[in-house]
């Protein structure tokens, strides 16, 4: 099975819609703020389960958190969108939060570009933005998927 991790949709998903919709083994969508109503339509549309967090766009007051933790697949898997850890300077405030949640992979936005990287053990996953990509970041999610244990990440590209 596969997580699908998008972020930074800002209103503008049906590109987007159409490259998720030939994934095959999609268990759920996480959405990592800016703009959360982006994945009520999502969900509608190819009838996938959502979880999100808000970012610094969403309007919607407190009934989406900042912050959530899930477990899939046995991992501890940390949301954010990461305005409120800094994350365009670094991840370093970020790392933290990871530990002293105890989280396995960390999954956060905010900046735009994507990133894959590993401190310590623990994955960092930005999917990038799916709409407005910035430092000439092409539109872009991720996909993660986990396979004996191992966790596999990757980008894609719409």
């Amino acid at each position: 099975m596969k997580l699908i991790i998008i972020s930074d949709t800002h209103l503008r998903v049906n590109s987007l819609i159409q490259r998720i919709r030939g994934i095959e083994n999609v268990d759920m969508i996480l959405h990592l703020g800016d703009m959360v109503s982006d994945a009520e339509k999502i969900s509608r549309r190819l009838g996938k389960n959502t979880v999100e967090v808000r970012g610094n766009s969403d309007m919607v007051g407190d009934r989406i958190p900042l912050t959530r933790k899930i477990i899939w697949q046995n991992k501890t898997i940390l949301m954010t969108h990461g305005h409120e850890y800094n994350v365009k300077s670094s991840l370093n405030r970020l790392y933290y939060k990871a530990l002293e949640t105890q989280s396995d992979i960390v999954l956060f936005g905010h900046t735009h570009k994507p990133m894959i990287e590993t401190l310590e053990g623990i994955l960092f996953f930005n999917p990038g933005s799916a709409t407005y990509p910035r430092e000439g970041s092409l539109p872009s999610f991720g996909i993660i998927s986990i396979k004996n244990g191992e966790v596999q990440a990757d980008i894609v590209t719409i």
